[in-house]
């Protein structure tokens, strides 16, 4: 087996989608300020304390309802969305997405055994994997409406969840902090609310 086969061969079995199920229903868990001081201070990122984003309350909503206009986090589109929108949901402001993004790719070369090179520049753009290694980092949820014409071509949440570990026992995912992003057209922005 030649590397570049090991190499998809590791992301294939690291990323999990959801089968697709229209009907379904997710539930949404907001984070906590306890859980943005916790998964933010080991980044050696300073959040300001007083300001929280205003994600919605936690509620059961359908995979396939689209967010709602208002409840969408407009995020810069500079290629860096995905990065920025994870600094967002973690620290209130878009300014950490280099620290973000750096992490998570360390993340992703040691976990998924050179899945990224650490050396990835800024022009690097968030996949799937990332959300994939975000949940995994964080363990939380992360479910992405698409909003485009994805490979199935429903528009509905995919989600994202941590792989269980030795250390960290397997939970049920609605136990999980979740993270709402919108995708349209390769940007990601935050859903504050289903």
């Amino acid at each position: 087996m030649t590397m570049t086969m090991k190499k998809a061969r590791i992301i294939s079995d690291a990323l999990t989608i959801d089968v697709v199920i229209t009907d379904r229903e997710l539930r949404f868990k907001p984070p906590t300020k306890g859980f943005m001081i916790i998964n933010s201070s080991p980044l050696d990122i300073h959040r300001n304390e007083g300001v929280q984003p205003k994600f919605g309350t936690a509620r059961m909503f359908k995979c396939t309802a689209a967010p709602k206009p208002k409840n969408i986090r407009k995020i810069i589109a500079d290629g860096n969305c995905l990065f920025r929108a994870f600094s967002f949901c973690l620290t209130s402001f878009e300014l950490h997405h280099l620290t973000i993004q750096r992490v998570i790719c360390d993340y992703m070369e040691f976990t998924y055994r050179g899945v990224r090179t650490s050396g990835i520049g800024r022009e690097h753009w968030g996949t799937e994997i990332e959300n994939l290694a975000f949940a995994d980092m964080c363990n939380c949820m992360v479910c992405v409406y698409n909003d485009h014409d994805s490979a199935r071509n429903i528009k509905q949440y995919e989600g994202y969840g941590p792989r269980p570990r030795a250390d960290r026992p397997a939970t049920d995912n609605a136990d999980l902090t979740t993270f709402l992003l919108y995708n349209a057209y390769n940007h990601f922005e935050v859903v504050l609310s289903p």
